[in-house]
């Protein structure tokens, strides 16, 4: 059984190198010199006449959130601003963004998340979004970020390439929280 491995294989082996190998050396193609001219479609073009290319997408937002923020044992709802920052220099559509947010009970929010895109080239850009968020309460200053309390992760579904608009929920120690927002997209 061995013998007849070894046999087929270099069998393989010597059929494969021989039907690589170039049959000449010599090539039937015509090659014609270049032109000296300018291109009559690409010769009145200049870099000015092209689109400036957005790099940055700056989301503004309205939402409503509702849930178990932090070590008070009642349920809060409530409307909040956000502000949404996404780099767009690799890729066409948002990938990583940073958000800050303020909501009515004086909380300050501070995000960073990822979207994985459904149909991109879909006009509505469905999308799912992951997100982890601190929130701070404005009295308390930055000592609030090591309270594990009031950090949250955010998981939602959106679409929009203008106008947007995401729904999702948080989940913490504290408790769940549900959130929808809608808002509009600035390139620049």
């Amino acid at each position: 059984m061995r013998v007849f491995t070894f046999l087929l294989f270099l069998t393989l082996v010597v059929s494969s190198i021989r039907l690589h190998a170039a049959p000449t050396t010599t090539t039937t193609l015509e090659t014609s010199p270049l032109k000296g001219e300018n291109d009559e479609y690409l010769g009145t073009l200049k870099a000015s006449d092209f689109p400036v290319r957005k790099e940055y997408i700056l989301n503004l937002a309205l939402g409503y959130q509702s849930g178990n923020y932090l070590e008070r044992e009642e349920w809060m709802q409530g409307p909040y601003l956000l502000v949404r920052l996404s780099s767009i220099k690799k890729d066409p559509l948002p990938v990583w963004d940073y958000e800050v947010s303020v909501n009515n009970e004086q909380f300050l929010g501070a995000g960073v998340g990822h979207r994985w895109y459904f149909a991109p080239d879909d006009r509505f850009v469905p999308y799912a979004r992951l997100g982890g968020h601190a929130y701070l309460d404005t009295a308390d200053g930055i000592s609030g970020l090591i309270e594990i309390r009031r950090w949250r992760v955010h998981a939602g579904i959106g679409a929009g390439d203008t106008f947007t608009g995401e729904i999702g929920t948080g989940f913490s120690v504290t408790g769940p929280d549900l959130y929808a927002q809608f808002g509009y997209n600035f390139q620049f």
